[in-house]
């Protein structure tokens, strides 16, 4: 009976240590680049012909977004 203890003691001890791990980030940094990544098909032809009309830059501009990149996948 101890033995089943101790395990789930050190199984709580470590999830909470990655949990707690995960979140050291203040993430209060300004984000002023904008990288989507997409799979070419059909259906992303919507997310190309705004990145080659420059839409994406249009319309985020106001959200103090500079810079947008995509990466296909």
């Amino acid at each position: 009976m101890r033995s089943h203890a101790a395990v789930i003691l050190a199984v709580a001890m470590v999830a909470a240590f990655a949990l707690i791990a995960g979140c050291t980030d203040t993430g209060t940094g300004d984000v002023t680049h904008l990288r989507i990544g997409y799979q070419p098909s059909t259906h992303q032809i919507a997310h190309v012909t705004a990145m080659e009309k420059g839409w994406w830059q249009e319309d985020l501009a106001p959200l103090g977004i500079t810079e947008v990149t995509d990466y296909e996948f």
